[in-house]
Formats: C-alpha cells, structure tokens, sequence
C-alpha cells in the first residue's frame, strides 16, 4: 500500500483497488469507502477545533493523521462499505429476489395453485374409496352374521299381511 497523506490518495487507493463499474465511474463501493473514511476525517477535524480554540488543524497535521492510519483501517472502511452496499441491493432488489426463490420453487416442485388442489382432489377420491370399501364390508359381515336370505327378504317386502 502505498502512503496516504490526503483525501485525493484515499480516492486514488480506492479507485485503484476497486476499479470503475460498467459506465466507466468510480465503484460505488468504492466510493461509499471514501465517504467514511472523508467522514472520520471531517470529524477528527471538528474535534481538533474544540480542543484548539477555533483553530483547525495545519496540513502537516492532517498529513499526519492520515499517515497515521494502518492499513487495516482503510480495508475496515471497505469491509464496512462492501457490508452497506450489500445490504441496501438486498432492501432495493427485495422484490426480485422473492421472485427468483418463487422461481426455484416452482421449478423444483411445480406451481403450487397447481399443487395443492391435485394433492386434495387425489386425497378425496383416497378417502372415499376407503368409506365405500369399508361400508361394503360391513354390510357384508352383517349379512353373514345375520344368516340373512335374500330370497326370504324378498317373499317378506313384496307379500303383504292383511
């Protein structure tokens, strides 16, 4: 890394190790990096009066503070601007990446409006084979069980007593 003694060579270490985005500008993460590390600068210098009387800091001084600074220091404020950069493309492409996991779904299992209703239609068709079935058993214990005749049963609905 080469010394950074001012705010143009924070802007020149991050534009070179970020590089330019696809319309030729400077990397926004790049440039979010540049921003706090601008922020802690304009900061210190705020500090710097109130414990000066009024009186900012000499370009020696800044050149100081800068040169100060480890290199951890600047990959702490790209660490950080990578994080805010990530976090707000999740918030702002929300929508879109709902989207592409509905996609997955229904690429892996199909659609599910689709889904359930067959699931249901081919459980009740399941269901009630099993209560005809059932039913037709028991009516057919019953009729064993009872010693039943049907042509007794017939001779018996058709003949009326007076």
């Amino acid at each position: 890394m080469t010394p950074i003694s001012s705010s143009d060579d924070v802007f020149r270490y991050f534009r070179e190790k970020r590089g330019l985005d696809g319309d030729g500008d400077m990397d926004a993460i790049a440039l979010f990096a540049y921003a706090l590390v601008e922020h802690d600068r304009i900061d210190w210098i705020e500090h710097f009066k109130g414990i000066h009387d009024g009186n900012a800091p000499t370009t020696e001084q800044t050149l100081e503070w800068f040169s100060s600074k480890p290199e951890s220091y600047f990959r702490e404020k790209e660490d950080r601007a990578e994080a805010w950069y990530s976090g707000f493309a999740r918030w702002y492409l929300r929508d879109e990446i709902e989207e592409g996991k509905n996609d997955a779904i229904r690429a892996s299992i199909g659609n599910l409006a689709k889904f359930w209703p067959t699931f249901w239609s081919g459980n009740l068709v399941g269901i009630t084979s099993n209560i005809v079935f059932t039913a037709l058993v028991i009516l057919f214990v019953a009729m064993i069980t009872t010693d039943f005749s049907f042509v007794a049963w017939a001779k018996a609905l058709f003949s009326k007593p007076h």
